[in-house]
């Protein structure tokens, strides 16, 4: 089963509320669209088979942050993307900061791409490069099913 590793902003913080609100305007504006949780997906595709596997997660994503547990985010632009012609995502982009990279990159290499080429070497070098060339870091505000 695939998995995603959210990062997603304190629930009573600043943020939070105002990503919230900004969220739940756009979807009563737009028929057919959720609202969705703030977050920035890490990393998908954990391998992940019961609750300690996700206990074991979190705790290395904890260890991966060092002692301080923060991970500060910059927001950049807001920009609409478009699959097909019905598929819409509005986000707000994130800079690929180094920090996130890293954190990023650990998790995926311990947790996706380990489990799957059971090589730590190829594994390191697999999850560099899906970072370099994949990880697409972004706050996603709204998903809906219009004309373009």
């Amino acid at each position: 089963m695939g998995i995603s590793l959210w990062l997603c902003p304190k629930p009573s913080s600043q943020i939070h509320e105002t990503l919230s609100s900004l969220s739940t305007g756009l979807v009563s504006i737009c028929s057919e669209s959720s609202r969705v949780e703030p977050h920035i997906t890490i990393t998908s595709g954990l391998a992940i088979n019961s609750h300690a596997d996700v206990r074991t997660v979190l705790e290395s994503a904890i260890a991966a942050l060092g002692h301080e547990i923060r991970l500060h985010v910059k927001l950049t632009s807001l920009e609409l993307q478009a699959k097909n012609h019905y598929f819409k995502k509005l986000f707000l982009r994130v800079e690929k900061s180094r920090n996130l990279v890293s954190f990023s990159t650990i998790l995926r290499e311990l947790y996706v791409e380990l489990p799957t080429l059971k090589n730590e070497a190829e594994a390191k070098y697999s999850a560099q490069d899906w970072a370099r060339d994949e990880f697409d870091p972004h706050v996603s505000l709204l998903y809906t099913n219009i004309e373009q």
